[in-house]
């Protein structure tokens, strides 16, 4: 098992590790964009149900598997469907960096908390109604209709103005921000919950509405009994007084007490950490997960660049490959599919070892290399020289007791050879093919071929010799 998992970690390549890194730190973008929000606990639900479909699949449960697959197919159409709202304030985010880098959003200035704070209360206590929104990490346009523009600093009077006077404004919602009121009047989505006490009314219905499709903070003053409550993550709640009220302005605006931003980090550390090993497990499913293991062995194709060079001998002529990857293209493979080509790259004769690496290797796509035995070839390089050498007929077999050869003519005589040096200077004489006396019984003729070792070459004429033999009874004692 140790060397299963130790051959498995050899075949990552640094490829593998950018394309793991990538993905993880889309997942972790992911994460930081949607979390707390009900899109987020549908993919954290996707996820485990991708889980069980893997283990499904690991332990044979063929069936199981598909309909978990047809599940996740159908639910991940759903969302797209159900929360296309929540992914169309994220594609229309004013900043791009709040997509790809950025952890928190400040909407609104810390400067413009006790402006928003008194006049809320001071609405209260007149018993006048208001509604105002504060968004999150993304915008809250692809939601709410209406308004008029306003875009003017955040202050006090301003707000109570709005929401005092008989026209138009008073009855919508105010957005802030940064440090600026942007629009007034505008309208919310009415929640459809059917749960709420009776004594909620419209307006607190539109700002819960507003928190169950995304991230904003919206703060209701009650009209009848001057209530002021918090609408926030498909929840509302009442709020006491301005300490409660500027606690959770901080907290959702990201101006927290040093220690919650230490454990803020401290979250993200653990989500990026939790993001990577997720995607590697993914990774290893399906780039691994079906991985096996096979070897072959190939012959080791020898390319030279010198013409008056040639190859004397290769040793090992064959080398065995270990492969790693998919079961189905494994069982596949042969032999003619993986070439192992070397490339001599010395003119000189002399013996030379070069190493094989995977860059000696074509293998087919998805396969990948993980041992080769031996990983080293040693070839012996000479110079190709000319030579005649005289030509002899290889006589084999036995002659009739009664008959005697006594002349033979071989035409022609002597060839010229093309061949390394060393194996030419060796050479006295070349013989013909084996040639059988066996049947002779009188005078002919016979054309046979040269027998030649593979590095050697005839110049000038074929590989063709005729062979003129003449034969007599043996005289009787």
């Amino acid at each position: 098992m140790f060397d299963s998992l130790k051959l498995l970690l050899s075949t990552i390549t640094v490829r593998d590790i950018i394309d793991i890194v990538i993905n993880s730190y889309i997942l972790f973008r992911i994460y930081v964009l949607f979390y707390g929000t009900a899109l987020f606990r549908a993919l954290i639900g996707i996820v485990i149900l991708f889980v069980c479909q893997r283990i499904s699949s690991n332990f044979g449960l063929v069936m199981t598997s598909y309909v978990i697959q047809g599940i996740i197919t159908i639910a991940l159409f759903v969302l797209v469907i159900a929360f296309r709202h929540e992914i169309r304030g994220i594609l229309q985010t004013r900043n791009i960096g709040d997509i790809f880098w950025r952890l928190s959003k400040k909407r609104i200035d810390k400067s413009s908390y006790q402006d928003i704070i008194d006049a809320v209360f001071s609405l209260s206590r007149k018993r006048i109604g208001a509604l105002i929104v504060i968004p999150g990490k993304y915008s809250v346009s692809p939601f709410v209709t209406g308004g008029t523009n306003i875009n003017s600093l955040i202050s006090e009077e301003l707000l109570e103005t709005i929401f005092m006077s008989k026209g138009p404004l008073h009855d919508g919602a105010v957005l802030v921000d940064k440090n600026r009121i942007t629009r007034a009047g505008v309208v919310l989505p009415l929640s459809e919950e059917e749960e709420l006490p009776s004594y909620y009314g419209t307006r607190h219905r539109a700002a819960l509405g507003l928190s169950e499709v995304c991230d904003a903070l919206v703060i209701v003053v009650s009209e009848e009994r001057g209530e002021v409550s918090i609408a926030h993550e498909r929840e509302i709640f009442p709020i006491q007084d301005k300490k409660d009220l500027k606690l959770l302005l901080d907290s959702h605006l990201g101006n927290i007490a040093k220690e919650k931003v230490d454990k803020q980090y401290l979250r993200f550390g653990i989500a990026s950490i939790l993001c990577f090993l997720v995607v590697t497990g993914v990774w290893f499913t399906f780039t691994r997960g079906q991985t096996t293991f096979s070897s072959i062995e190939v012959p080791v194709e020898i390319i030279k660049k010198a013409p008056d060079i040639d190859i004397v001998s290769t040793s090992p002529n064959n080398v065995k490959l270990t492969l790693s990857g998919p079961r189905v293209i494994l069982r596949s493979i042969n032999v003619n599919d993986i070439d192992l080509i070397v490339k001599i790259k010395d003119e000189k004769p002399g013996t030379y070892i070069y190493d094989i690496t995977s860059k000696n290797l074509s293998l087919p796509p998805g396969i990948k290399i993980v041992k080769l035995d031996p990983s080293r070839v040693t070839i012996k390089l000479d110079r190709i020289i000319t030579k005649i050498i005289p030509v002899q007929v290889n006589w084999v077999g036995k002659l009739n007791p009664d008959i005697l050869i006594t002349k033979c003519v071989v035409s022609p005589k002597a060839v010229k050879l093309r061949g390394p040096r060393s194996l030419l200077n060796s050479l006295s004489t070349v013989y013909t093919e084996p040639v059988t006396v066996d049947n002779i019984t009188k005078s002919g003729e016979l054309i046979t071929r040269i027998h030649l070792n593979p590095s050697l070459h005839v110049i000038g004429m074929g590989y063709d010799i005729t062979v003129k033999y003449e034969v007599k009874k043996r005289a009787s004692d």
